[in-house]
């Protein structure tokens, strides 16, 4: 995962990368939003399943503020927690090509909720968001 993210910050071609449902942590999580913030083609991004926690959430977050070419990413069931939804959240409050956020199979509550809908006021741009739990989205 780490060679395909350092690529991914070489490429200028690739519009759809899908990496759903491989272990690449929170390291892995961390050099993917590296590889946003220079990344000038990129357009989705699949991270579902890949579990690239609270560190992952955070670097994601600092990514989609800087990144103006992703419209769709999805980052469902990837154990953000509170700190990295809330990460992730800011960073969509200042992106403005992102058009579609997947956060199917997250676990969050009322906070959480509060977080995402904050973002969406602040965030006019967003089409459509996922936010089924993981029975619902399999």
């Amino acid at each position: 995962a780490l060679a395909i993210a350092g690529a991914l910050k070489m490429n200028s071609s690739i519009l759809y990368l899908d990496i759903g449902n491989n272990e690449i942590g929170s390291d892995g999580g961390v050099s993917f939003a590296e590889a946003l913030k220079v990344n000038d083609s990129l357009q989705k991004l699949s991270l579902q399943g890949c579990h690239i926690g609270v560190e992952g959430g955070k670097a994601m977050g600092k990514a989609l503020r800087l990144n103006k070419t992703l419209v769709k990413i999805v980052l469902g069931d990837t154990n953000l927690g509170d700190d990295g939804l809330s990460a992730v959240c800011e960073g969509l409050k200042a992106n403005h090509a992102l058009r579609e956020i997947d956060f199917s199979g997250s676990k969050f509550g009322n906070q959480g909720a509060k977080t995402i809908a904050n973002a969406l006021t602040e965030n006019q741009n967003i089409l459509k968001i996922d936010l089924r739990s993981k029975n619902e989205a399999a």
